[in-house]
């Protein structure tokens, strides 16, 4: 019997030492977890009222709610940045080391996403820009040239975006050259069968209001 109690006896003891050896790095991961929490809490809340207060978006013309709100945005952005900062850090005094990894993969596309971000809402506050004041101008076509202009901007923009995380843009610029394509053919086609006599006595009009 007491042959039989000696391996238990054993394995408990390493159990014991086990939980000995990894207590402190544990106590040690929690305190930064638990600090990451905080410290992401807080820095998202400030950005968001600062943003707010600033009144970046109204004053970028960007909508107030959405992917293309910063402070809908970069909160979220600023509170995960560092979660998963204090997570990898915890991970690594606990000296899990593939899951550290992982988590630093992570943290390395949010990075990459923050800038795709960035490039979005500035591309997006440029295009609105931009085609508000082709429509401004009250010309002849205005409102089909700024909503062609807007899709193409935007267009451009995702496709200046999207290497940041890691998605290859060679398809995307072969479709983007086939659609200026189609686009400048079916303009040809239309001035050939029906818009040139319009187009025409537009031109006119415009030419005697100059004269």
């Amino acid at each position: 019997m007491e042959g039989i109690n000696i391996p238990s006896v054993s394995v408990a003891a390493h159990l014991v030492d086990a939980t000995v050896n990894i207590l402190p790095n544990l106590v040690g991961a929690l305190i930064v977890w638990i600090f990451g929490l905080a410290l992401a809490w807080v820095l998202s809340k400030i950005s968001k009222e600062i943003l707010v207060r600033l009144q970046v978006d109204r004053r970028l013309h960007l909508p107030s709610k959405g992917i293309f709100s910063t402070a809908e945005v970069i909160p979220i952005i600023i509170f995960w940045a560092i979660m998963l900062l204090a997570i990898q850090e915890g991970l690594n005094i606990l000296e899990l080391k593939v899951l550290s990894q992982f988590f630093g993969s992570i943290v390395n596309f949010l990075g990459g996403l923050t800038e795709a971000m960035i490039i979005v809402i500035a591309g997006y506050a440029l295009t609105d820009y931009v085609t508000r004041q082709i429509k401004a101008t009250k010309r002849p076509f205005a409102d089909i040239i700024a909503n062609s202009l807007f899709f193409l901007m935007m267009y451009i923009t995702v496709a200046i975006a999207l290497p940041f995380i890691g998605i290859d843009t060679t398809l995307i610029n072969a479709i983007l050259v086939i659609i200026l394509g189609s686009l400048g053919l079916g303009f040809a086609i239309a001035l050939g069968l029906g818009l040139k006599d319009t187009i025409a006595r537009l031109a006119k009009s415009y030419e005697r209001k100059v004269k």
